[in-house]
């Protein structure tokens, strides 16, 4: 899929050297990370490390136009949507049982099931 698609576009981002953060806009002026401190150039101004960064939109489209992945991402929010308006659940199954995902529902923020909802999330902690 990926190698089909040439609006998948990248670039180079400065981060830190830990893999702690990237440097754009907001931190591109700092002389140390602000997460381990460590400094972000070298002696001559580069950058110690750099990371890939493509942007999600292209790739969400290009998910969600493809016949069998978009049908699925479909299907996924449907059931989401229908969980989140049943009220809370008994057992927590999935993100969608989620207080977070449950109140934006009702706030109508996901008001389609071609909706994509965004989540990230790793040992016990959820953004």
């Amino acid at each position: 899929m990926v190698a089909s698609t040439d609006d998948l576009k990248s670039k180079k981002v400065d981060c830190c050297t830990a893999g702690c953060v990237a440097f754009p806009a907001g931190r591109a002026n700092l002389t140390a990370c602000d997460v381990c401190e460590a400094p972000p150039f070298r002696a001559d101004g580069k950058p110690r490390m750099q990371a890939t960064y493509w942007p999600l939109l292209p790739w969400m489209k290009m998910m969600r136009a493809d016949a069998d992945i978009g049908s699925g991402m479909v299907q996924t929010m449907r059931e989401a949507r229908e969980a989140a308006a049943a009220g809370s659940p008994e057992d927590l199954r999935d993100w969608f049982d989620g207080r977070v995902f449950r109140k934006l529902v009702a706030q109508g923020y996901y008001s389609s099931n071609a909706c994509i909802a965004l989540s990230i999330s790793t040992d016990c902690l959820q953004a």
